[in-house]
């Protein structure tokens, strides 16, 4: 299914985002190198190991020029920091599922057919070797109540290579392909636990994958089937445009406009791209939203 309401010029947003990003990231990271060489610098002065003179005359100064030192090299971790996050930007416009894209809802049926299927894998490994190791078990009485204590790992590391032949031979009568490392870790005495085999929290991480995949993709349908929103109220225009509720005023609103408009239920920013307040197109844009905007844009003191 292509999405109608997704943006026509797609591919070339994304790749024009993803430089902007890169950009970004080269200019953050050139200027935490040499904010960094600037502190290096700095603190060269200072010999080695030179405490400071309590009760000098040059005490207060010295602190202060120690704490410029410190607060130069922390604007250059913080830079660093800064590059490392658009990077990471640049890469999600290449490897991540965008809302955006014609093609969303199809990216994620494969996507949530290749979890499925990984996560059948994981269980049925589990399975299979739950059903070679289960005679292992050993059993903790407390009162009228049995419950399985933890496995017996002495007799699992005596009977290693037995155990490995069955669990083998069992993985492939349920046509569960593992290669022999992957049979030998299944068979190790776990360092944390009292389980073998694959922990629940990876099987569990795939189901919450899977769910919210499918969330997205009902969103995506109905946002298939809702009007456009598109109206005029005291000559502003409110336009969607390529996943994007766009604001456009004739001058510039006034102060307490402006901040109505920032603060919640709108939650709108100015794009100094596109001359309009903005925000993106999501779940939590709803009725209470068109509400909120048209309360506004009803006001007489809007400039």
């Amino acid at each position: 299914m292509i999405r109608t309401k997704a943006a026509k010029n797609f591919e070339e947003r994304r790749e024009a985002k993803k430089e902007r990003y890169e950009e970004l990231a080269e200019k953050n990271r050139k200027l935490s190198n040499a904010t960094y060489d600037n502190a290096r610098k700095m603190a060269s002065i200072i010999p080695f190991g030179q405490p400071i003179l309590v009760g000098h005359h040059s005490e207060k100064a010295d602190r202060r020029y120690r704490a410029r030192i410190e607060n130069t090299f922390n604007k250059s971790f913080e830079l660093d920091k800064k590059a490392d996050y658009y990077e990471n930007k640049a890469k999600s416009q290449t490897n991540a599922i965008l809302s955006d894209d014609p093609e969303a809802i199809i990216k994620l049926r494969e996507k949530i057919e290749k979890l499925e299927t990984k996560r059948d894998k994981l269980k049925l490994v589990n399975k299979c070797l739950n059903s070679v190791i289960r005679k292992y078990k050993t059993i903790e009485k407390s009162g009228y109540f049995e419950k399985w204590k933890e496995y017996d790992h002495e007799k699992i590391a005596e009977n290693f290579e037995e155990l490995k032949i069955k669990l083998t031979e069992k993985c492939k009568k349920e046509n569960c392909k593992l290669s022999e490392s992957e049979i030998n870790l299944l068979l190790t005495k776990p360092e944390y636990g009292r389980f073998y085999g694959i922990p629940t929290y990876q099987i569990t991480s795939l189901t919450t994958k899977i769910r919210e995949a499918k969330k997205r993709i009902e969103y995506m349908i109905r946002e298939e089937k809702r009007e456009e929103i598109n109206f005029v109220i005291n000559d502003v225009e409110v336009k969607e445009e390529e996943g994007r509720i766009n604001v456009y005023f004739v001058g510039k609103p006034n102060e307490e406009t402006r901040k109505a408009i920032k603060s919640w239920p709108l939650s709108m920013k100015w794009s100094r791209y596109n001359c309009c307040w903005t925000r993106k197109k999501t779940a939590s844009v709803g009725q209470s939203f068109i509400t909120a905007l048209k309360n506004l844009l009803n006001s007489e003191n809007l400039y």
